[in-house]
């Protein structure tokens, strides 16, 4: 299963402690393409932080990206680290703000 977007970066800002925040909102319906996208996820946003210049320098404001969602396997545990990966795993859980949801259904390409 894949899942495809198409967001707009709306805005690319330095931190002031070094690194970079990149915030995209899905397409607007101002073109053939994105009235496709726009009908299928009309709301939503990603926000990324980066401490990569090189790879904050990837991101243009007012520029399309497709996103593509694609299921990853989970890796296997390593011996004797279980805890240590459940308590990282579960203090990155508690960190995430909450998301608003998107369309995802399973064989939708486009969103």
């Amino acid at each position: 299963m894949s899942v495809r977007a198409k967001f707009r970066v709306l805005n690319l800002t330095e931190k002031a402690d070094g690194g970079f925040v990149v915030q995209l909102s899905p397409v607007i319906a101002d073109n053939a393409e994105n009235k496709e996208f726009y009908k299928l996820t009309p709301g939503g946003n990603i926000h990324l932080e980066t401490i990569s210049e090189s790879a904050a320098s990837q991101f243009e404001v007012n520029k399309d990206y497709y996103v593509d969602f694609t299921p990853a396997p989970m890796p296997e545990p390593v011996i004797g680290n279980e805890d240590t990966e459940a308590e990282a795993h579960a203090e990155q859980q508690a960190e995430a703000e909450p998301e608003e949801s998107t369309n995802t259904e399973e064989d939708t390409e486009n969103v």
